[in-house]
């Protein structure tokens, strides 16, 4: 066996290694991330920040905090995609593009404070 085998044979198995832990990490590892975050939201002894960032995360992951079909088709990958959705994408991407940028109602417009302090 030469040396350039022996490299090849070495990145193989660590490519089946690193796909083996990534399986592992979508399952248990999921499962168990679920649990520690339910169990931390219903710990009445844990702080109020780690119980609400536990109760984030959860409705995070459960994809409670997306807010349309734009939305999921932004995290859909290109390569998934139908024709339509990709014109959809593509549409909405040269638009963003053209757009001019919009301005915040509670943002003021600039050099509108009385002095370079915001507190004033």
């Amino acid at each position: 066996m030469t040396a350039e085998t022996e490299q090849y044979d070495d990145d193989e198995h660590d490519q089946l290694a690193r796909a083996r832990l990534v399986r592992r990490m979508r399952s248990e590892g999921g499962t168990v991330a679920y649990e520690t975050c339910l169990a931390a939201c219903r710990d009445e002894k844990a702080p109020w920040n780690a119980r609400t960032q536990a109760a984030r995360s959860i409705l995070d992951a459960g994809g409670f905090f997306k807010t349309t079909a734009h939305d999921e088709l932004e995290e859909k990958n290109p390569a998934e995609m139908t024709a339509a959705e990709l014109d959809q994408a593509v549409a909405r991407a040269k638009a963003s593009l053209q757009a001019p940028k919009k301005r915040s109602a509670s943002t003021p417009p600039r050099n509108t404070l009385k002095s370079g302090n915001a507190f004033d």
